[in-house]
């Protein structure tokens, strides 16, 4: 009700030809650098801005023309995000710079004042504050303008390992943003030291939910060229994405990663080793831990091939597969099947017993009960410091001591994550 009182203004003006030339009449909520503001809109805005500011210079303050001045707040908001994607070259980031680029004094605006105007130009865009991590108010500028160009252009080789990397994590479940998010606030090490940034991990995991978005929509796989079939059932799909899509380099990244995306789907769909771990009350009260493998009478040479990382071809005839428990080693054969591209599994030895009512402690000097005892005892010693621990919460807890005791406490993200997710040989953190 209120915009039918404001007078026209160059900043209204200018908004409103952006609408019309991205066929809006208001705007529709969508990422502001989804606007894909040419280098030519760019610098307009900017004269634009840098113009009013100072010929109002002498009468009013910027605190003022922010507050007074419609169309200020959502054409800074927009200066302010472009300016990110285009200028920011990593390290310290304030809002110094790009108000002493619009020829403006920072001191005339209070902290309350600024973020009052961010606030106010975000909603006359149809957006909110970002609300994960600090800097709330730089940081929904930051998210609004998408992947800076600098990072692009120093660590372009670096962010596709690490998307890549996270894709193949969330490929073959249903994974939440903030799945993405903390993955790639893990492996935010491999970037340059100046782009650690929130923000940046944000955008990042943004571009990873975008391609997993469109594998779904337009149900990709590696039978067909991937990025052709984009373009033929969404034809403007690399829109989507917070990255600059008029450079030739990041588009092909875009497409390398909806090629990799769409061929990681077909390879993760194979299961072949199913382990299940879960607690067991005896009738003492006291959990115990039970662990079930279960072998297949078969596993296909591909999956042997993709389990242990080695060629087909490369495979033998025969081979022993071993489980080793702490001290204790299980093995079963592996016997290639004539005229079949698998392998079949034998099934004997049994398992080992330790029957110690008989008085049977050691078994062929392997299996030993004080394996047992001593597991325990760590255990009990590790869950001691929760002061009890509710019933709801102890597969998870479980899972998170067997990964501690395999490694030494020495746990990474990069295994913890794995672990979690099953794609390892040793999966401790997984729960069913």
């Amino acid at each position: 009700m209120e915009e039918k009182f404001h007078v026209p203004t160059p900043f209204s003006d200018w908004r409103r030809e952006l609408l019309h030339s991205r066929g809006l009449d208001q705007p529709d909520g969508r990422p502001l650098y989804r606007y894909r503001l040419s280098t030519a809109k760019f610098d307009s805005l900017e004269s634009l801005l840098r113009g009013q500011i100072g010929s109002m210079s002498n009468l009013a303050g910027l605190d003022l023309v922010a507050a007074h001045l419609p169309g200020f707040p959502a054409l800074f908001v927009l200066y302010a995000a472009d300016w990110w994607r285009r200028r920011y070259n990593g390290g310290h980031w304030s809002w110094d710079s790009i108000l002493r680029d619009l020829g403006a004094n920072p001191s005339e605006w209070t902290t309350v004042q600024r973020r009052e105007c961010v606030q106010r130009g975000l909603k006359d865009w149809g957006l909110g504050l970002w609300e994960s991590g600090g800097l709330r108010f730089l940081g929904s500028i930051a998210v609004q303008g998408g992947l800076p160009l600098r990072l692009l252009a120093q660590a372009r080789g670096k962010i596709g390992q690490i998307l890549s990397r996270v894709l193949q994590l969330a490929m073959g479940s249903n994974v939440t943003q903030l799945d993405l998010q903390t993955w790639m606030e893990s492996l935010q090490g491999d970037l340059p030291q100046s782009y650690r940034h929130p923000a940046i991990v944000t955008l990042l995991a943004d571009v990873a939910r975008t391609v997993l978005d469109l594998q779904t929509e337009a149900t990709l796989d590696a039978s067909a060229g991937a990025v052709n079939q984009l373009n033929r059932s969404i034809p403007n799909w690399r829109e989507r994405f917070p990255l600059p899509v008029e450079d030739d380099q990041a588009r092909g990244m875009i497409e390398q990663l909806i090629q990799d995306a769409a061929r990681v789907r077909i390879e993760r769909q194979i299961t072949c080793l199913t382990l299940v771990r879960h607690l067991e009350q005896d009738a003492d009260g006291m959990w115990k831990i039970r662990s079930i493998l279960t072998l297949p009478e078969t596993l296909k040479s591909e999956q042997i091939s993709r389990l242990f990382d080695v060629p087909v071809e490369e495979l033998p005839r025969t081979a022993e597969l071993v489980l080793v428990v702490g001290n204790q080693r299980q093995e079963t054969v592996l016997r290639r099947m004539a005229g079949h591209e698998a392998y079949h599994l034998e099934r004997n030895p049994p398992l080992k017993t330790v029957n110690i009512k008989a008085g049977i402690r050691v078994v062929n000097h392997v299996f030993h009960i004080q394996n047992v005892n001593a597991y325990d005892s760590r255990s009990k010693a590790w869950m001691h410091r929760f002061h009890g621990v509710a019933t709801g919460y102890l597969s998870s807890c479980l899972g998170w001591w067997r990964l501690l005791d395999h490694f030494r406490n020495a746990v990474d993200s990069k295994v913890l994550m794995r672990a979690t997710l099953g794609i390892t040989y040793f999966q401790q953190a997984t729960v069913t």
